[in-house]
């Protein structure tokens, strides 16, 4: 069964954890058979909302069938931990595919998982992450989600 794995950060926006949660468990009453993770490198985590949220320490073992989803932010620190970092980039090394909604593009920009492609991300952290990148990605401004292909 697929794995749905959400990284959370502090400042986490309520929304884009609950929307795309919800569509998964939705998925899942529908016959698909989803398992949601909340994973963190410190819990509670405290949302931009002020509601505070349970996540794991630990991740769980992770396939190629797995999703990770980092959800946006809002905070002077726009940061994910190195060990958050590398294993998205060990994720996506191994077939798994990651996803970043809104700010949370910049989480895979830092891990490098956005040089040289298609992205787009919330219209107030855009010139701060192409210029974090040593190959920055090629920004859409004018579009809200972007494809590039599987694990991409």
């Amino acid at each position: 069964m697929p794995r749905v794995v959400f990284v959370l950060v502090p400042s986490v926006h309520l929304l884009e954890v609950a929307a795309p949660a919800q569509v998964f468990s939705i998925a899942t009453d529908l016959g698909h058979d989803y398992r949601l993770h909340y994973v963190s490198d410190q819990t509670p985590v405290r949302s931009v909302q002020g509601l505070a949220l349970n996540a794991d320490l630990d991740w769980p073992a992770l396939t190629a069938d797995d999703l990770v989803v980092v959800p946006g932010w809002r905070g002077p620190e726009r940061m994910i931990s190195a060990d958050g970092a590398r294993r998205m980039r060990e994720h996506h090394a191994a077939g798994g595919t990651v996803a970043g909604i809104c700010a949370g593009a910049d989480a895979l920009g830092r891990a490098g998982l956005l040089d040289g492609r298609r992205c787009t991300t919330h219209h107030a952290i855009q010139d701060e992450l192409a210029r974090a990148r040593s190959a920055p990605p090629r920004w859409r401004t004018s579009s809200s989600c972007v494809w590039n292909g599987p694990n991409t």
